[in-house]
């Protein structure tokens, strides 16, 4: 939302390095971990248990309806964030020195 605002200029809300750290610890890290450490059920309970598997097979959690609906709920939760922040900084008008403010102070 921030590129329709700005006109697609070019000009970036947050520095690189803060873009790079929350990639890694908010996006990475987090797949990695449960990736790693979540168990459902053990391993001798999927071997004997193979119906647990019948939800995966009849695509119940995650079809092209489940999908296109966390899609949009991503996108209006995106909005909200997003023009509140900006309200919340811009809607006053000035910051404490009495100037108005920038992108870099709704970045920040």
């Amino acid at each position: 939302f921030f590129n329709f605002v700005t006109a697609y200029s070019g000009t970036v809300l947050y520095d690189s390095y803060l873009l790079m750290t929350f990639n890694l610890i908010f996006t990475g890290l987090p797949i990695l971990w449960m990736g790693t450490f979540d168990r459902d059920v053990g391993e001798k309970t999927c071997l004997e248990v193979p119906v647990l598997y019948r939800i995966g097979q009849d695509k119940t959690y995650l079809n092209g309806l489940v999908f296109t609906a966390w899609i949009l709920c991503g996108i209006f939760h995106a909005m909200i964030i997003y023009y509140a922040g900006v309200e919340f900084v811009i809607g006053p008008g000035m910051v404490n020195d009495g100037s108005p403010p920038d992108w870099l102070a709704v970045g920040t």
